[in-house]
This record gives structure tokens, C-alpha cells and sequence, in this order.
């Protein structure tokens, strides 16, 4: 049957194609760091094809790949290491780039002079996180020091303004500082490595259902994702 499906998709690829057209709906589920890129993208491909629909979702890891395993979105761009491509075997992962987390700080603070963060730089640091399981995964990788973790959240503005503030640090994944237009605008902090064994890294990408396949304006769209993220180097 999944056989059957992907010849029908390419069918109508090959017919769509023949009429200069494109059509069909982009649904994506994302972390907010590179929301600013894929609307830009979803916008310059509305552009080119009024034809067709996007809607764009933005959640936790775990919601992400609910989504795409119930078909209810077509590609999430996720953080994710070797054991979700493991556990995940009905899944499609490409990686777009590699990360690992640091810590970010006020310009201000004593810490935006390290060269590296150890564990011990942490104490009595008021820190707030991005509610994501990998960086709730990171922390746990810390001894069992009493952490002052301020509190958690989902809102990207609300992690800024605390560094703008110099209220708290910030730890996170290194490639949202480039990619998220709530976070790489700011000159108020700065982002510091952590030292070893604490300098873990992650992979950035995408993934898909391998049992629903890809329609052409998906392809169209993660072409111009590569081009945009991986041969820009971000």
C-alpha cells in the first residue's frame, strides 16, 4: 500500500510539474529557534506558488514528533541525537547542522569573561532554561549541586529580556543564538562553551514520516531550507 501511495505522489508530481504549477499545503512543526527562517521561506514560496497553504506549529520535541507520527504535520524541525534515530525507525531524520549547549550570560556578569564554564561557575547563578527535554537531559549530567533554576519556559522573549536584565544565565542549544530572531539580535550577552565532560553535542535537522513520503512542495521547501541553512553555515 505504501508502495502504491508513493506511485500515485509521483504521478501527480509528474502531472503538476507538466502545468508550471504547484500546489498542495506545507505543514511543519517546529522548536522556536528557526522560526524565523521557515516563515521567511514559507512567505518567498506563497510568493512564487499563491496556490498553496502553510501552517506552522510551535512546540516541544515531544509534541513534535507526536505531530509527525500521526501525520497531523509533514516535517518537524527538531534537536535530536543518535537514540531518537534508534527508537525512531519508521522516521526520516537529515541532519542540517551540528550544536552543543553553552551557557549564555549578561555582558556584565563575571562569567561573559571565561573562556569555559565548568560546573562550579554555575553555583548560586540564578539560571533560567528553555522548557525542551534535551537541556532538562543536560542538566541532569551535573552532579547533584543545589542549582538556583529560577524557572522554566517556552517563551523566547521571556529568556532574553532575563539576560537584557542580567536577572539570570541562560543555557542552551548554541545554534538557537544564531537562528532565533529573539535571541541573535540582542548585543546585551554574550554565549560561553562549557568544559569538558559537560560540552555535549547535538544534532539540528529535520524529519518525516518514511510511510507517508514527501509531496513536491515539501521537497521544494526543504531544498531551499538546505540552501538557506547549510550553505549559508549558520
Amino acid at each position: 500500500a505504501n508502495s502504491a501511495l508513493l506511485k500515485i505522489q509521483e504521478f501527480m508530481d509528474e502531472a503538476e510539474a507538466y502545468t508550471n504549477t504547484m500546489n498542495g499545503e506545507i505543514k511543519i512543526a517546529t522548536y522556536p529557534g528557526p522560526m524565523e527562517i521557515l516563515v521567511h521561506l514559507i512567505t518567498e514560496i506563497k510568493r512564487e506558488y499563491p496556490n498553496i497553504k502553510a501552517s506552522v506549529y510551535e512546540n516541544s520535541t515531544e509534541y513534535i514528533i507526536d505531530k509527525v507520527l500521526e501525520g497531523e504535520v509533514d516535517v518537524g524541525f527538531i534537536t535530536y541525537t543518535e537514540k531518537e534515530e534508534t527508537k525512531y525507525r519508521n522516521l526520516v531524520f537529515k541532519k542540517l547542522l551540528d550544536g552543543h549547549m553553552v551557557a549564555a550570560v549578561n555582558k556584565k556578569s563575571p562569567l561573559a569573561k571565561q573562556r569555559l564554564i565548568t560546573e562550579e561557575m554555575l553555583l548560586n547563578q540564578p539560571i533560567v532554561l528553555y522548557n525542551d527535554k534535551y537541556i532538562q537531559e543536560f542538566m541532569k549530567g551535573f552532579s547533584s549541586l543545589p542549582f538556583d533554576i529560577l524557572f522554566t519556559t517556552n517563551n523566547v522573549d521571556t529568556i532574553r529580556n532575563t539576560l537584557e536584565n542580567n536577572t539570570a544565565i541562560n543555557i542552551g542549544f548554541d545554534y538557537a543564538f544564531k537562528t532565533d530572531a529573539g535571541l541573535s539580535r540582542s548585543d546585551q550577552y554574550v554565549v560561553v562553551n562549557f568544559a569538558p565532560p559537560h560540552y555535549k553535542t547535538y544534532s539540528f535537522g529535520y524529519f518525516y514520516n518514511a510511510n507517508n513520503g514527501l509531496s513536491r512542495i515539501i521537497r521544494e521547501f526543504l531544498k531551499r531550507i538546505h540552501r538557506t541553512i547549510v550553505n549559508n553555515e549558520l
